[in-house]
Protein backbone atom coordinates (compact mmCIF):
# COMPACT_ATOMS: atom_id res chain seq x y z
CA UNK A 1 0.00 0.00 0.00
CA UNK A 2 2.68 2.14 -0.40
CA UNK A 3 0.86 4.17 -2.88
CA UNK A 4 -1.48 6.13 -0.58
CA UNK A 5 -0.59 9.08 1.46
CA UNK A 6 -1.91 9.40 4.91
CA UNK A 7 -5.68 11.03 3.81
CA UNK A 8 -5.96 7.95 1.44
CA UNK A 9 -5.20 5.63 3.47
CA UNK A 10 -7.61 7.15 5.82
CA UNK A 11 -10.83 7.44 3.53
CA UNK A 12 -9.87 4.02 1.92
CA UNK A 13 -10.60 2.82 5.43
CA UNK A 14 -13.94 4.28 5.37
CA UNK A 15 -14.61 3.42 1.46
CA UNK A 16 -14.25 0.07 2.11
CA UNK A 17 -16.67 -0.63 5.06
CA UNK A 18 -13.94 -0.27 7.87
CA UNK A 19 -15.29 2.71 9.46
CA UNK A 20 -15.04 1.00 13.03
CA UNK A 21 -11.44 0.24 12.41
CA UNK A 22 -11.35 4.22 11.98
CA UNK A 23 -13.13 4.70 15.02
CA UNK A 24 -10.93 2.44 17.41
CA UNK A 25 -7.78 3.59 15.63
CA UNK A 26 -8.88 7.48 16.66
CA UNK A 27 -9.92 6.22 20.15
CA UNK A 28 -6.26 4.56 20.40
CA UNK A 29 -4.58 7.73 19.09
CA UNK A 30 -6.28 9.56 21.80
CA UNK A 31 -5.11 7.30 24.83
CA UNK A 32 -7.70 4.20 24.83
CA UNK A 33 -5.76 0.85 25.86
CA UNK A 34 -5.82 -1.55 22.71
CA UNK A 35 -7.22 -4.11 25.38
CA UNK A 36 -9.97 -1.70 25.82
CA UNK A 37 -11.00 -0.84 21.81
CA UNK A 38 -10.73 -4.70 21.36
CA UNK A 39 -13.37 -5.09 23.52
CA UNK A 40 -14.83 -2.22 22.32
CA UNK A 41 -14.66 -2.62 18.48
CA UNK A 42 -13.86 -6.14 17.93
CA UNK A 43 -10.70 -4.95 16.62
CA UNK A 44 -7.08 -6.44 17.53
CA UNK A 45 -4.10 -4.89 19.48
CA UNK A 46 -2.17 -6.04 15.83
CA UNK A 47 -4.33 -3.79 13.77
CA UNK A 48 -4.82 -0.41 15.74
CA UNK A 49 -0.93 -0.71 16.39
CA UNK A 50 -0.25 -1.89 13.13
CA UNK A 51 -2.21 0.84 11.90
CA UNK A 52 0.10 2.98 14.10
CA UNK A 53 2.73 2.36 12.20
CA UNK A 54 1.60 2.91 8.66
CA UNK A 55 0.27 6.19 9.61
CA UNK A 56 3.65 7.46 10.56
CA UNK A 57 5.24 5.94 7.28
CA UNK A 58 2.92 7.69 5.01
CA UNK A 59 4.06 11.01 6.55
CA UNK A 60 7.64 10.26 6.39
CA UNK A 61 8.04 12.87 9.19
CA UNK A 62 7.78 12.82 13.24
CA UNK A 63 5.42 10.17 15.01
CA UNK A 64 3.95 12.90 16.56
CA UNK A 65 2.96 15.22 13.29
CA UNK A 66 1.53 11.93 11.20
CA UNK A 67 -0.51 10.88 14.95
CA UNK A 68 -1.84 14.63 14.73
CA UNK A 69 -2.53 15.20 11.77
CA UNK A 70 -4.51 11.30 11.85
CA UNK A 71 -6.66 12.88 14.71
CA UNK A 72 -7.57 15.85 12.75
CA UNK A 73 -8.56 13.86 9.32
CA UNK A 74 -10.48 11.03 11.15
CA UNK A 75 -13.40 13.16 12.32
CA UNK A 76 -13.81 14.35 9.02
CA UNK A 77 -13.52 11.33 7.22
CA UNK A 78 -16.22 9.94 9.64
CA UNK A 79 -18.56 12.81 9.48
CA UNK A 80 -17.98 12.89 5.45
CA UNK A 81 -21.02 11.49 3.41
CA UNK A 82 -19.41 8.03 1.11
CA UNK A 83 -20.61 4.89 -0.08
CA UNK A 84 -19.54 1.80 1.17
CA UNK A 85 -17.68 0.81 -1.70
CA UNK A 86 -17.21 -3.05 -0.71
CA UNK A 87 -19.84 -4.64 1.22
CA UNK A 88 -20.06 -7.30 3.88
CA UNK A 89 -19.53 -10.27 0.97
CA UNK A 90 -16.31 -8.68 0.04
CA UNK A 91 -17.58 -7.62 -3.19
CA UNK A 92 -16.56 -4.68 -4.55
CA UNK A 93 -19.84 -2.46 -5.99
CA UNK A 94 -17.87 -0.51 -8.51
CA UNK A 95 -16.78 -3.26 -10.57
CA UNK A 96 -18.48 -6.63 -8.98
CA UNK A 97 -15.24 -8.50 -8.40
CA UNK A 98 -15.44 -11.14 -5.29
CA UNK A 99 -12.14 -9.65 -3.39
CA UNK A 100 -12.07 -12.64 -1.35
CA UNK A 101 -10.83 -14.44 -5.12
CA UNK A 102 -8.04 -11.78 -5.65
CA UNK A 103 -4.26 -12.11 -4.01
CA UNK A 104 -4.81 -8.62 -2.64
CA UNK A 105 -3.94 -8.59 1.02
CA UNK A 106 -6.64 -5.89 1.76
CA UNK A 107 -9.45 -4.27 0.25
CA UNK A 108 -7.78 -0.57 0.25
CA UNK A 109 -5.40 -2.22 -2.27
CA UNK A 110 -8.07 -3.15 -4.84
CA UNK A 111 -9.23 0.95 -4.69
CA UNK A 112 -5.59 1.72 -5.09
CA UNK A 113 -5.47 -0.54 -8.08
CA UNK A 114 -8.22 -0.35 -9.45
CA UNK A 115 -10.35 2.51 -8.67
CA UNK A 116 -8.20 5.11 -7.56
CA UNK A 117 -10.00 7.95 -9.19
CA UNK A 118 -12.97 7.15 -7.16
CA UNK A 119 -10.14 7.40 -4.20
CA UNK A 120 -9.10 10.31 -4.98
CA UNK A 121 -12.26 12.18 -5.41
CA UNK A 122 -13.60 11.23 -2.05
CA UNK A 123 -9.84 12.11 -0.31
CA UNK A 124 -10.34 15.75 -2.00
CA UNK A 125 -13.60 16.49 -0.53
CA UNK A 126 -12.15 15.17 3.37
CA UNK A 127 -8.93 17.85 2.06
CA UNK A 128 -11.27 20.26 0.73
CA UNK A 129 -13.23 20.04 4.07
CA UNK A 130 -9.88 20.10 6.21
CA UNK A 131 -9.27 23.38 4.35
CA UNK A 132 -12.20 25.17 4.58
CA UNK A 133 -12.19 24.64 8.52
CA UNK A 134 -8.55 25.76 9.25
CA UNK A 135 -9.73 28.88 7.54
Amino acid sequence: MSGFSLAEYLVAKKLCNKEHVLRAFYEYICGVSPSEIEIKYGVSKIIVRGMKDRVVRKRRGSAFHAIEAAKMLIPLILETPMPMLIDGDSRCKLCGRHLNDVKLSFPEDHLLKRHRDVLRKYTLVVVERFKSRMG
